[in-house]
């Protein structure tokens, strides 16, 4: 039903496109259609590519003839038909599929006591995801609606004359929103039982004035993945907890203990707090390095460091506090304030013992910053967000083809111990909290 449904909306939109071209632009396109062999031969040698696939082109033309002739039979011109069921009633302009593109061909037309007969030949052709694969891809690379024609034309290499069909801007925008519209569901709500996640990188990413919320998962071998997304107006407690809560609620096993990486956002708290647990030092260090002058930040920054790669967890942390009073004496009150405020869980890898190789991979969340660099690339050209729903395709969409790129965090190799002190610390009744 659904794909009879697409093929009626691509026939009535190149039938639009057809009502708008002049009838000396119709004449000229049939007759570019019109290819032979000899014509194709006389090409350029320049004009190699484009020989074959006009050659393509001819071949699907011949075939769609030669079954014609198969249901009417073959007759010369103004001979009776006989006894014959089937007639010819024409050539009617068509689309065909070819690298992606939608390129016109001459359908002969077949009718049978009043009624259309579909030449299977041609309907062979009618790849529907081809097509729609073509314009996820164009789109994700960045292929601005406008001149998505001209892109396909150069891919199929097409012969002079010849031009692509559905293409128009407002065709492209609405095959790419129907193609995209099932992709939060299919891509990112897909069940997690059967996999083992140690880590979770959560956080949001803004699109005009939508807030679109991103759970990165770590497998235990290394990998990342996307685990889902949802869509809110901020990174606030209700919907940050919604989308912890709906991935535990696909799967996601939390009864051996994760870590949860997060930005410092206290919405993400609220909502680990319910949910899952964890926190990450460069938003840390970041927050508390804008509060005192340029002349205080690198000696603050040398003893925040320090602090962080201390191997004992209490002298960290005592390190930590000496500093916030410091800075307090010194007037920097609102540096001291950010410090303090969720110090503890800054130093959860040095209270896991994890190995500083993979410490220094999961006290930060740069490896989701990582991908959201990919997802700003993607939707660059998007200026105008109208509704929610678009902003959580266009992210959906990103986010899939981001995901293939992605590499395996570095340090993974020491991931088995985090998942033993993940377990000992889950067997203690108690969750990780740590951050920025």
């Amino acid at each position: 039903m659904l794909r009879r449904a697409v093929a009626r909306q691509q026939a009535e939109e190149q039938a639009r496109e057809w009502r708008g071209l002049s009838r000396a632009e119709r004449r000229r396109l049939c007759a570019a259609l019109r290819l032979t062999a000899e014509a194709l031969a006389a090409e350029s040698h320049g004009a190699a590519i484009r020989l074959a696939d006009g050659s393509a082109l001819l071949q699907v033309q011949r075939e769609m003839e030669a079954e014609a002739d198969a249901l009417c039979g073959v007759r010369r011109k103004g001979a009776h038909g006989g006894g014959r069921v089937a007639y010819r009633h024409g050539h009617e302009l068509g689309g065909i599929v070819l690298r992606g593109a939608r390129v016109p061909v001459l359908r002969p037309r077949v009718r049978q006591a009043g009624e259309e007969l579909a030449l299977q030949t041609y309907a062979a052709y009618q790849d529907a995801e081809m097509l729609s694969e073509a314009t996820l891809h164009a789109c994700i690379l960045g292929v601005a609606t406008r001149g998505y024609r001209q892109d396909q034309a150069a891919h199929a290499t097409l012969p002079e004359g010849v031009t692509v069909l559905a293409a128009s801007r407002s065709t492209v925008s609405r095959r790419f929103a129907r193609d995209t519209q099932a992709l939060p569901q299919e891509q990112l709500g897909r069940p997690l039982q059967g996999e083992r996640y140690p880590a979770l990188f959560p956080d949001g990413v803004q699109l005009g004035a939508h807030q679109i919320l991103v759970a990165l998962g770590l497998t235990a071998a290394g990998e990342k993945q996307v685990l889902g997304l949802r869509e809110g107006d901020s990174e606030n407690s209700a919907v940050c907890g919604a989308l912890l809560e709906d991935l535990v609620a696909r799967g996601l096993c939390t009864e051996s203990g994760m870590l949860a990486v997060v930005d410092g956002g206290k919405g993400w708290a609220a909502g680990i707090a319910r949910v899952l647990v964890q926190r990450c030092v460069v938003h840390k260090a970041r927050n508390v390095l804008d509060k005192p002058p340029q002349t205080a930040q690198r000696r603050v920054k040398r003893a925040l460091a320090a602090a962080w790669t201390d191997p004992n967890p209490t002298r960290a942390e005592q390190r930590l506090r000496r500093l916030a009073d410091d800075l307090q004496q010194e007037g920097y009150g609102e540096a001291a304030a950010s410090l303090r405020e969720g110090l503890e869980d800054t130093l959860t890898h040095l209270r896991l013992h994890v190995p500083a190789a993979l410490a220094r991979s999961l006290r930060s969340t740069n490896a989701l910053e990582s991908i959201f660099s990919q997802h700003r690339s993607t939707t660059r050209r998007v200026h105008r967000w109208r509704h929610g729903k678009q902003a959580e395709r266009w992210s959906a969409a990103a986010l899939m083809a981001a995901e293939f790129r992605l590499r395996r965090l570095p340090g993974s190799r020491h991931l088995p111990a985090l998942q033993a002190a993940l377990g000992h610390h889950a067997r203690q009744g108690g969750w990780l909290a740590a951050g920025a």
